[in-house]
């Protein structure tokens, strides 16, 4: 008979009432899961909207860092298994975390983490692949780059031999982790059917930073990126954002992503 784990789910805030009470709606909890809320300087309602919910509450009394904040709520939880999700981040189904339990199953014990898939339109989610895909030790780093923090799924006691780096300021903590998993000769995979629709909202300088913090870590050897990759990818975000639901800042900061992997690209190879 198999036995399906509980799994603690992660989620960072500053100032994310409305994302956070959308995003606990969406999530259906059984056995022993746990939500663990780390919250960087909210003013909001957050805070109450986390003890609301009976979430295991974590304050982090520090300026924001990706890596702090995740090694806290790493370390207040309780299950093998941790989800790190973003509060700007919503499942697309009922059977969001039964994917991920029903992947575990299937999977070798020597799995590191495990991704979910991110959309930008309910109809792109109808297209993905939904197949489990499991990527061991040689495979590229470059294989998973579509693997983010957004919707990952760590082993807990793996985590413990190799807690997130805290020296990296502006992200691409994901990427060194994944990195490190794949030297250290552990096994990671993706499950597209865990997926979440990806509505971020940050500002146009946030995403640009982000996105030149994750190519200053990973370096992206088969860049510079080509006019070509910033005409199709805004091509490609507009087609999503603009025919289905249209969200402003939502456009605005793949946008910016776009190009803060395009200029900080060209600038390492020049």
């Amino acid at each position: 008979m198999k036995t399906y784990p509980s799994i603690s789910i992660l989620i960072r805030t500053t100032n994310a009432e409305k994302q956070l009470g959308q995003l606990l709606k969406h999530l259906r909890l059984r056995g022993e899961d746990e939500i663990i809320i780390v919250d960087t300087g909210s003013q909001d309602g957050t805070i109450a909207k986390a003890q609301e919910a009976g979430a295991i509450l974590v304050i982090n009394h520090e300026s924001f860092n990706y890596s702090q904040t995740l090694n806290l709520g790493f370390q207040a939880a309780q299950n093998k298994w941790v989800l790190v999700l973003s509060a700007h981040c919503l499942p697309l189904n009922e059977n969001f975390l039964e994917s991920y339990r029903q992947a575990l199953v299937e999977l070798p014990e020597e799995t590191a983490v495990v991704y979910g898939s991110n959309v930008f339109s309910i109809s792109q989610y109808a297209k993905i692949d939904k197949n489990l895909k499991i990527h061991r030790p040689g495979t590229s780093i470059e294989t998973l780059i579509s693997g983010t923090n957004s919707n990952a799924l760590y082993s807990h006691e793996i985590w413990r031999t190799h807690p997130f780096d805290e020296s990296l300021q502006f992200g691409g903590e994901d990427f060194e982790w994944k990195h490190w998993a794949f030297k250290s000769g552990y096994i990671c995979a993706e499950v597209p059917a865990a997926c979440v629709y990806y509505q971020h909202r940050g500002s146009f300088l946030y995403r640009y930073r982000k996105a030149c913090g994750d190519v200053a870590f990973l370096g992206f050897p088969r860049r510079p990126a080509s006019w070509s990759y910033l005409i199709v990818g805004a091509i490609h975000a507009s087609r999503h954002l603009l025919w289905e639901r249209f969200e402003f800042q939502s456009w605005l900061g793949q946008l910016a992503h776009l190009l803060g992997v395009f200029i900080s690209s060209r600038k390492r190879r020049s």
